[in-house]
């Protein structure tokens, strides 16, 4: 239940070992936290909506902002 040694790299100017960075608990994350924020959003103005509108449009909001927020990392990084 540990990464892999090929994840890890050496900083020889300070003699340090960098730890493997997961991206998939980072993205999984973030898309849990879209996710609450979308269905709060939602939730808040639910009773004047229909059950089934409120619930999709919660779960396509949520999925979109996580596509924003994660896209704009990797236009950021890149």
């Amino acid at each position: 239940m540990s990464y892999g040694p090929a994840g890890r790299r050496v900083d020889w100017s300070a003699h340090e070992v960098i730890p493997y960075m997961p991206r998939f608990g980072i993205a999984l994350g973030l898309f849990t936290l879209c996710q609450l924020i979308s269905w709060g959003l939602v939730g808040a103005i639910s009773p004047l909506l229909r059950p089934e509108t409120a619930i999709n449009s919660a779960m396509i909001g949520g999925i979109a902002l996580f596509g924003v927020l994660y896209g704009a990392r990797w236009l950021l990084v890149s």
